[in-house]
């Protein structure tokens, strides 16, 4: 696939300011070489595999122009997590009639997190590093919308009840200020002494 990677790198460089060549040599010599022998592996059939390869360097190359992928020293999301491990782990595992559908998904559930507040991100983060197949992901995305935005199935009530949660063990420079609920079953919790810089989130 020599001239496809070629057109695709040559294309980039001409849309994309943010184009990192580097990255996207890593990307080609590590998860999608991973890919490709998985693939084989699994005895996809070659003109099929051609096509659900293509379609991952594809949206690959648009992720890193779009910065959606990005080195893993600089941080992580669901795209990096996506591309650098899920798909080339757990992709050929899945019969073939839903491999391309997949791709798909993980696209689409990344496009969407990138616009979606930093908490439901880090909550997905959480639970698709956890994820042992492809298979279930749409299942966890519904999951976590009905767990974390739609009301509680059972009312609160008037009373109030004391938890405790310890924040050093997720950051220990972690000092917490105001607390307000995001959505019905998640509260969150603002750093009080960082603050947002550089074009970054603030640590909550």
């Amino acid at each position: 696939m020599g001239e496809l990677v070629s057109d695709l790198e040559q294309d980039a460089r001409r849309r994309f300011v943010r184009w990192d060549a580097n990255l996207w040599q890593r990307l080609l010599s590590g998860p999608a070489h991973q890919l490709a022998e998985a693939l084989q592996a699994a005895a996809v059939p070659e003109a099929q595999a051609s096509q659900i390869l293509e379609s991952y360097l594809r949206l690959g190359a648009e992720a890193i122009g779009l910065g959606y992928l990005f080195p893993s020293s600089v941080g992580s999301n669901f795209f990096t997590l996506a591309w650098n491990e899920l798909v080339p782990r757990h992709l050929a595992k899945l019969p073939a009639g839903r491999q391309a559908a997949t791709l798909a998904a993980c696209w689409n559930l990344g496009e969407n997190l990138e616009g979606s507040p930093l908490w439901l991100r880090r909550i997905f983060m959480r639970l698709c590093t956890d994820l042992s197949e492809l298979g279930h992901l749409e299942d966890l995305v519904t999951h976590v919308s009905k767990r974390a935005l739609e009301p509680p199935a059972q009312a609160l009530g008037g009373g109030f009840s004391i938890a405790w949660v310890h924040l050093a063990s997720e950051d220990h420079r972690f000092l917490p200020g105001s607390l307000h609920f995001v959505a019905p079953t998640v509260a969150c919790v603002h750093d009080r002494h960082r603050t947002a810089a550089g074009g970054r989130d603030a640590a909550t």
